[in-house]
């Protein structure tokens, strides 16, 4: 049982490893910037950081109770930031698995973990887009004088958004979606894969009778939307702390320039968003401020959102992995 759980211990820390090593180019700039960056920027962007990942577990925890489980609120911020070391280390692929691992340790079965995790998600990304939408509108003067050239860009990342979170409904909700994807089992004619068709006919009824519900609680979806909304405007805020005093830019043009592009960064297929956060950004940014200006900044903004959680949600993964079933016991 032991050279089992040293096998993991080893395992996991050479996965650590591999992760520094690949994103090592990344860290120099960012270093320098911290460098030449006063202390109280850093402790509030790195606050900034954390806070989106406390608002993103409170969702996750209001889904939670919907479904008569009783997560604590360290708990909830702890599968956050497990959630974005894994993000990272898997490069953004098992992101939600790891939510769905995180709850399983909880008590709750698969089904459900996979049901508070898409909901979250689908809640996250309406967020993205209303927010998108509702600075640019307001502000729109200042948006169209600068940033005319990225309407259609917005458009399509509003397209793309929506066709996600109307299959992720069919998945959640729609027993003839089902039987469409359970239709490619009928390509294996000799039955090899009859335990698979089992299993996953048994899975997509349980999350359709775990999820279906939640769909229709119009005052949950309304939460989760709001806690949302809340953990985006922790990096929304970001930049104006970065460039305060530098430009002659109110914060609200600041938090408009930030909504369109973590809107458009998903329009740019990356994994775990890596590359197209800073070109995103840099792009944008660009166009109010010199180019090495902008850059400093998106490396100031990837330490607050990108390597604080990853360093707490490294801790968190170290105690669950050496024997605590979840960060509060």
């Amino acid at each position: 049982m032991k050279k089992i759980q040293i096998l993991k211990a080893t395992l996991f820390f050479i996965i650590v490893g591999l992760v520094i090593y690949v994103f090592w180019n990344q860290f120099p700039p960012i270093i320098n910037e911290i460098k030449t960056t006063n202390i109280s920027t850093l402790i509030l962007i790195a606050i900034l950081g954390l806070m989106y990942q406390f608002f993103d577990g409170l969702s996750l925890r209001t889904i939670a109770k919907s479904l008569d489980s009783q997560v604590s609120i360290i708990d909830a911020w702890g599968c956050s930031l497990y959630s974005a070391f894994y993000r990272v280390i898997t490069f953004g692929s098992a992101t939600y698995i790891s939510i769905i691992y995180f709850f399983k340790r909880l008590g709750l079965e698969a089904t459900k973990g996979f049901s508070i995790s898409t909901l979250n998600y689908m809640a996250q990304r309406i967020a993205v887009v209303l927010t998108a939408i509702i600075f640019y509108l307001i502000n729109y003067s200042f948006m169209q004088k600068y940033f005319l050239k990225y309407q259609n860009y917005l458009l399509l990342g509003i397209l793309i958004t929506s066709i996600i979170i109307i299959v992720l409904i069919l998945i959640c909700v729609s027993e003839n979606f089902h039987k469409l994807v359970m239709m490619i089992f009928k390509l294996d004619k000799k039955e090899r894969f009859s335990d698979l068709k089992i299993k996953t006919e048994d899975s997509l009824s349980l999350i359709r009778n775990s999820t279906k519900d939640l769909l229709l609680d119009k005052v949950l979806l309304i939460k989760i939307i709001i806690l949302n909304i809340l953990k985006l405007f922790c990096w929304y805020l970001i930049p104006c702390i970065i460039f305060k005093g530098k430009y002659n830019y109110t914060l609200f043009d600041y938090v408009s320039i930030t909504a369109l592009a973590v809107s458009l960064i998903g329009v740019i297929p990356a994994p775990g968003a890596m590359g197209s956060t800073e070109f995103v950004f840099g792009m944008l940014f660009s166009q109010l401020m010199n180019v090495n200006s902008a850059m400093s900044g998106v490396f100031l903004y990837r330490f607050a959102n990108f390597i604080i959680p990853t360093v707490f949600g490294a801790v968190v993964a170290i105690v669950m992995k050496f024997g605590k079933k979840t960060i509060s016991d």
